[in-house]
């Protein structure tokens, strides 16, 4: 029963509210206005954005607009507000034909003024308001671009080994409407300080794009001359790419573009030039896996930078899902003394080892002792056939029929199964003929003060020592002498693997007592950083052009004075074996032969601490050459790959 009485009197309540009265109460009707006009409207299910087409070929696009009285012909006037003029041609009117009830408006614009998801905005107003509709749109505003067509294909690893020198995430994107073209977001987002001299800015630009163009692509590109070049490619996956700023400043110089060996016409305007920018691995199914860049470095406007066009492993691509595979083209040589053939003619003998995909490699031998840069050199030689050389495709041993004693070298070039050369190898021995008589004489044991290696893992001068070292001289030349084995077994601070277990001698040229140098070679010791090699700042410059008199009167050289042969403070430098840089040794100016008290024998070896770091920190900035030569600030080993032409990379200035 109560709740009888709640349910009435919520009706009641109801009624009050919703004004029921008398049923006998009329309800009027008042129907909508017929409009007057032809109701000329946009229709409601126009987009406020506008995807133009990704094919720059088309150069048009349609808006429609409607009518509801379609009896006669009509044209209508229209307002347009357009802040792009020189990209978008819209206009004024619009004309239906008699009898359709819809027309077209048609926009013309230029895609090649668009970049990729750059909408501008547009606003097209029917002037007349006698002739639109209240129940349709008489203004369209809307946003019109080129949606961009790139599809994510995943994270790739990007490297950069000359300014950055590290790895990291990017993600790479590929154009859908051209399968050849694609490009890295925020490339150089993982970039970091390497140089002291050389820092990241805020101006690297969001992308890097590249094409990866079959043989027979033709394609126009930058170049500083001309504004463009075209050219057509014959050789697969050759990679070409615009001007990019990878957001480093060199001080000084200005801020890092990279740029295409096409931007330097005219001296690399053939696709002979360009061979270093490619694909360096494909898939089994024929798509790039692994690219490389070899930029040539500027500071626009100047065009001034280095030119690494001609370099493997500046910057490499490895896209996703993609594993390096790595190669061994690697070419070991090893000397390995006499052979006496049954024509009692008197052999060298060197052992090749060559790397598992090797297919075949080249050899010659040249008189003299080599450094890395003229090894190179005759390397060349060989690849181009201006060197004669034999051919072998086994590892094994060769032997060299010599007849006069001296110094030599033999240089073996590696190629793969396409016939391409790939690495090289050298090593350098003296050959002194069975039965003739040794010109080198043991003059005893010297003291030698080593101010050239552990400086490079120390700041303490206390750690300096000074130690027994055999000196020879060849009886020939006075003045010629040969420190021997002075960082093998009897280096304080050498333990078991550290050392080149075979005989290794340092020669010092002190036939001038005034001008004293050091060619650049091998110290036998190997911390973990790569073999040691030892050069004098004399022999560097010698190496590179000038004159022995040159270097004497600039004071490069060394001296030999009552039995004591020294150098100026950083007159000796350091190189590593896969290394691009020379540090300077002697910093302290302690480096020292002492030949004042010769002994037949050696002191027991020195027992020093052993708290000595044995990770590679080179203390002081490497030798600089030019004026944007860049100074190391980390201790971290140039990659070899960078290594090509020279012992160290001084690229000239190209303008």
């Amino acid at each position: 029963m109560k709740t009888f009485n709640k349910i009435t009197a919520l009706l009641f309540v109801l009624g009050l509210l919703l004004g029921i009265t008398a049923c006998t109460e009329k309800v009027t009707y008042d129907p909508a206005e017929v409009p007057g006009s032809v109701q000329v409207y946009f229709p409601s299910s126009l987009s406020s954005t506008v995807a133009l087409s990704q094919d720059r070929t088309v150069t048009s696009y349609e808006i429609p607009l409607y009518r509801i009285d379609k009896t006669n012909a009509l044209t209508v006037s229209l307002i347009v507000q357009n802040d792009n003029p020189d990209i978008f041609n819209i206009p004024a009117s619009a004309s239906f034909a008699a009898g359709s009830e819809s027309t077209k408006i048609t926009i013309i614009y230029d895609p090649s003024k668009l970049d990729y998801d750059a909408y501008k905005p547009i606003t097209i107003t029917i002037s007349d308001e006698s002739v639109t509709s209240p129940y349709g749109n008489s203004v369209y505003a809307f946003k019109a671009g080129i949606p961009a067509p790139w599809i994510s294909l995943g994270m790739a690893t990007f490297s950069e080994n000359q300014f950055i020198f590290d790895s990291w995430e990017t993600e790479l994107q590929q154009d859908e409407t051209n399968l050849t073209h694609y490009r890295l977001v925020d490339a150089f987002a993982g970039r970091s300080q390497y140089y002291s001299n050389v820092t990241v800015n805020d101006k690297a630009d969001t992308y890097f794009e590249f094409y990866v163009l079959p043989a027979g692509s033709t394609y126009t590109s930058f170049n500083r001359e001309d504004g463009k070049i075209t050219f057509t490619t014959t050789v697969n996956g050759l990679v070409v790419f615009e001007p990019t700023n990878i957001g480093m400043t060199y001080v000084g110089n200005g801020d890092l573009t990279i740029m295409h060996p096409a931007a330097r016409t005219p001296t690399s305007a053939g696709e002979e030039f360009w061979l270093h920018n490619i694909v360096t691995q494909w898939s089994a199914d024929g798509k790039p896996e692994i690219v490389q860049i070899a930029p040539w470095y500027v500071f626009p406007p100047s065009w001034a930078g280095y030119n690494y066009t001609q370099n493997d492993g500046i910057i490499t691509i490895v896209f996703p899902g993609a594993s390096l595979v790595h190669y061994d083209y690697s070419m070991s040589l090893n000397y390995l003394g006499h052979y006496i053939d049954l024509d009692d003619v008197d052999n060298a003998i060197v052992q090749f080892t060559k790397g598992a995909d090797v297919a075949s490699y080249k050899y010659a031998i040249v008189n003299g002792a080599l450094n890395a840069t003229s090894a190179e050199d005759v390397a060349a030689g060989i690849t181009d056939g201006t060197i004669a050389a034999e051919e072998s495709t086994d590892s094994g041993y060769k032997i060299f029929p010599l007849t006069e004693a001296g110094k030599y070298s033999v240089v073996a070039v590696s190629f793969d199964q396409d016939g391409k050369s790939q690495e090289s190898g050298y090593v350098t021995f003296d050959f002194t003929p069975a039965g003739t008589e040794n010109p080198w004489v043991s003059l005893g044991f010297c003291k030698y003060t080593d101010d050239v290696f552990v400086p490079l893992y120390s700041n303490d001068p206390s750690d300096i020592p000074t130690y027994d070292v055999e000196i020879l001289q060849n009886k020939d030349t006075p003045g010629l002498f040969r420190l021997k084995n002075a960082y093998g077994a009897g280096y304080p601070y050498n333990e078991p693997g550290d050392y080149d277990p075979g005989n290794v001698y340092i020669e010092i040229n002190a036939t001038d007592p005034d001008g004293v140098y050091i060619d650049y070679q091998s110290m036998g010791v190997n911390w973990g950083d790569g073999t040691a090699y030892i050069y004098s700042y004399a022999s560097y410059y010698m190496d590179n052009g000038k004159s022995f008199e040159d270097v004497k009167a600039a004071g490069y050289c060394g001296t030999f004075k009552d039995g004591v042969i020294t150098f100026p403070t950083k007159m000796l430098l350091v190189n590593f074996e896969g290394s691009s840089s020379l540090y300077y040794g002697n910093t302290n100016g302690l480096w020292k032969v002492d030949m004042t008290s010769l002994h037949a024998s050696p002191a027991k070896k020195a027992s020093l601490r052993s708290s000595l770091s044995r990770s590679f920190s080179p203390k002081g900035a490497s030798i600089k050459m030019n004026s944007i030569q860049p100074v190391r600030v980390k201790g971290k080993n140039v990659p070899a790959s960078v290594i090509r032409k020279n012992i160290i990379d001084f690229s000239p200035l190209v303008r």
